[in-house]
């Protein structure tokens, strides 16, 4: 062990020697001593003393290799001398020796250096080419025009399973006379011979499979203008459901653009406009709205506190204002369009501990909207009927004639909507967080008397609740969602539930949810939902919609959906 040691510091001594021998101009060499802590210094003298002593090297030996080691270090150094010519000589950069030492360079560290500029330019090189590639357009792989880097395109796919099973007690004859199908009968031109003929499926379960594609586009036009287009499945004249139903003997799906617009958003972030058909752009749920109800129009958002020098981090208030216009039905004169103005007025606050609370207050005015008799020897107002209709609302038969042998059913009430939105989000328990919503609407323009005058008779009226007219003008939803705030990659988890109650009255049947209580109005119960992420971008999905009716005739129904949404 001790000669072991003692050869193994031999070895270190006679480097250093090595290395000390390299000339060099930068710096001196401070000593070839070696110090290990507070330990006194050993010279390399000393050390081959004690192995000549110990007889662990040969003296004759040890003054040749050295000897070698001399003339060689010398041949490196006479390499790297240049002599300076005369005319030189004079240079004050120059020593007076007539020589610059130039220190000596290993070969680990000159290919190292080789290396690197070798990287460098492959580097410089490939840019070079690449970029004079994309400039004009040549057949190099990754390369595309310049115009297809402004067009971003994303979609979706859902599949589902979903069951329908209805409550026994919806088997009697004044629930299932109350269920009309009042698009059917508006299609038609009239009641059916019988009073069950026109009836909805209230009775009968129902399993299907069904599908729904979503893919868009969106187009970067210049500075702060976006053009945007949307393919979807499902029937066009549906304005609030994109599903295909599967099992049509192999029909070929329904294609349709359910979004055409031009955005604008202005540089400094202060206002955005966008026009044409476009997603809902007010702070809501799916008490009033539909999710796959798209608006059309022109609508504008304003945020007081965005400008030049605005930085979003910076902002925990952050009020909004939304406005927008937007034609229901366009008829031939201009005085009868059925339109919808919008006006909502928001904010959205951030605490530092990343908490976010969400409110909006909105004002939706319907104009034109209610239908209105026909005068059997005057004018027709046929155009007052709406064209799509889900269940709820009260209606009445706006013909007018006098043998009953067409019928046209149209909105009875006026609807001027208050719709109050709040969304906290607590952020607490990250990455899960805590989710609370309440929405409420409410409809300021219902009035009974002004029903019962406009319909003209009792026995003109339709509706859920035995023809009844009635102030039903309120509508409630609130729940709880916790786990992930979205749910994108694989196993990631939310879990919800709410609790909704829409009266006949409080809004528009249309342009309701579709699922719950098999859409429209006068519905209230329970939405229980869960979504798991199966992989990236693909998540499972279930959900347990139970209703009953409000203060209508017998609706019980519980909805299950299993879904596989992949989206891209």
């Amino acid at each position: 062990m001790k000669y072991r040691l003692l050869l193994s510091t031999a070895v270190f001594g006679l480097g250093a020697m090595n290395a000390i021998a390299e000339p060099t101009t930068t710096t001196d060499v401070q000593s070839n001593k070696y110090t290990a802590g507070n330990a006194p210094a050993v010279s390399t003298e000393d050390i081959i003393n004690i192995l000549i002593q110990e007889k662990l090297i040969d003296k004759e030996k040890l003054v040749e290799i050295l000897g070698k080691a001399k003339r060689q270090t010398q041949n490196d150094f006479d390499g790297a001398v240049e002599t300076i010519s005369n005319d030189k000589k004079n240079d004050p950069s120059i020593a007076k020796d007539g020589i610059v030492r130039v220190p000596y360079v290993p070969q680990y560290i000159r290919d190292d250096i080789r290396e690197k500029v070798r990287m460098e330019l492959r580097e410089q090189v490939v840019g070079d080419i690449m970029s004079q590639a994309e400039k004009q357009r040549w057949g190099v792989p990754g390369t595309t025009p310049h115009w297809t880097h402004k067009i971003k395109w994303t979609g979706d796919i859902r599949l589902r399973a979903e069951s329908t099973l209805f409550d026994d007690k919806n088997n009697n004859i004044s629930s299932r006379v109350a269920y009309k199908d009042y698009n059917g009968i508006n299609d038609r031109g009239g009641f059916g011979s019988n009073l069950l003929e026109d009836g909805l499926n209230i009775n009968d379960d129902r399993t299907r499979l069904r599908a729904r594609l979503r893919l868009g586009m969106k187009a970067k036009i210049t500075t702060g203008i976006e053009a945007e287009a949307r393919l979807v499945t499902g029937k066009s004249s549906d304005p609030v459901s994109n599903n295909q139903t599967l099992g049509n003997y192999g029909d070929s799906f329904a294609i349709s653009f359910d979004r055409v617009n031009l955005k604008y958003k202005r540089f400094e972030g202060d206002y955005e406009l966008v026009g044409g058909r476009f997603k809902n752009p007010f702070l809501h749920t799916d008490l009033v709205w539909d999710s796959d109800y798209q608006f059309d129009g022109v609508s504008g958002i304003y945020w007081p506190r965005h400008g030049y020098n605005w930085e979003e981090e910076d902002i925990q208030f952050d009020p909004f204002i939304i406005a927008g216009i937007f034609p229901i039905d366009e008829i031939d004169e201009e005085p009868k369009d059925k339109w919808l103005y919008g006006l909502q007025l928001g904010f959205n606050y951030q605490w530092l501990n990343q908490d976010t609370l969400s409110f909006g207050v909105a004002y939706y005015h319907y104009e034109n909207i209610s239908g209105k008799l026909n005068d059997p020897q005057g004018f027709e107002t046929d155009y007052t009927a709406p064209n799509f209709l889900q269940k709820g609302n009260t209606l009445f038969d706006i013909k007018n004639e006098l043998d009953g042998s067409e019928n046209l059913l149209a909105l009875l009430a006026e609807y001027r909507l208050i719709n109050a939105t709040l969304v906290y989000d607590i952020a607490k328990f990250s990455p899960h967080h805590v989710i609370l919503t309440l929405d409420v609407v409410q409809n300021l323009a219902l009035d009974k008397g002004d029903m019962e005058a406009r319909a003209g008779g009792a026995a003109s009226v339709f509706n859920t609740a035995g023809n009844r007219v009635e102030e039903r003008e309120l509508g409630v939803q609130a729940g709880v969602t916790f786990g992930w705030p979205t749910v994108s990659e694989r196993g990631q988890w939310q879990g919800s539930l709410f609790f909704k109650s829409l009266e006949r009255e409080a809004t528009l049947d249309a342009f309701t949810d579709s699922d719950f209580h098999l859409g429209g109005t006068d519905g209230k119960g329970f939405i229980v939902n869960a979504k798991y992420g199966l992989s990236e971008n693909t998540v499972f999905q279930f959900k347990w919609l139970s209703s009953e009716a409000v203060d209508g005739n017998d609706l019980g129904v519980d909805i299950y959906q299993f879904d596989i949404n992949a989206k891209f």
